[in-house]
């Protein structure tokens, strides 16, 4: 099911894309991942910048991919990729002298990977954490919801996949918070018995989920 949904976006993608510069990262992914968790980096550089004169942040970005390198990864995953559009890293803010020390640690680390003018970096971050396996994520609080995730093949299947693979995140003056999805889905489900189980919050803080499960009468009872 995976691979069919990679496939499918990558075939979106190239439809859209200059064909030279994503099948560059098709195969970068191919020799170099797959990659634990991947950055929507315009999503984090302007998270809670919704106030006049606001501007690209790239303290967040590097709180943020500081964050996650520390944290522990599945064997064999590479770290953290934080994907950019080339015009973030050298337009308005990046060409200040402190947007340019953050950009060459970025670099340094090997956590950056611009995408080109023209291009559509939506497209790099969805294809790479899905081609990159069940134990890959995307940090992004875009809910995904803009006409090209609509032209996916298979909608079910890609919410489906957002469910269990979509990090969540908060950014405060000194603390990254990421939620990263539950073990198991948090969808209705039906067992092959006819009975269903219905996700329920349990307090009125929604800290705690459980289940409701229901099953038909049977005829004795």
């Amino acid at each position: 099911e995976r691979e069919g949904l990679a496939a499918g976006i990558r075939k979106l993608a190239m439809e859209r894309e200059r064909k030279d510069d994503f099948d560059e990262f098709a195969k970068w992914l191919e020799d170099n991942g797959p990659v634990g968790v991947f950055v929507d980096g315009a999503n984090v550089g302007m998270f809670n910048q919704n106030f006049a004169d606001a501007r690209f942040n790239f303290r967040q970005v590097d709180r943020m991919m500081t964050y996650l390198d520390e944290q522990p990864r599945a064997e064999g995953h590479c770290a953290p990729l934080l994907v950019l559009h080339k015009f973030r890293t050298t337009k308005g803010v990046a060409k200040e002298e402190a947007s340019q020390k953050l950009i060459a640690k970025f670099n340094e680390k090997k956590w950056l990977w611009a995408t080109p003018p023209g291009s559509n970096d939506d497209w790099y971050w969805l294809y790479g954490a899905v081609k990159s396996g069940e134990k890959s994520f995307l940090v992004t609080n875009d809910e995904m919801r803009d006409h090209i995730f609509q032209m996916l093949p298979d909608p079910k299947l890609f919410r489906k996949w957002k469910d269990r693979h979509q990090v969540h995140f908060s950014l405060g003056k000194n603390q990254v918070t990421c939620m990263f999805p539950r073990p198991y889905s948090h969808c209705i489900q039906e067992l092959s018995d006819g009975s269903w189980y219905f996700p329920v919050e349990t307090d009125e803080d929604m800290e705690q989920e459980g289940w409701l499960y229901a099953r038909p009468i049977a005829a004795n009872e």
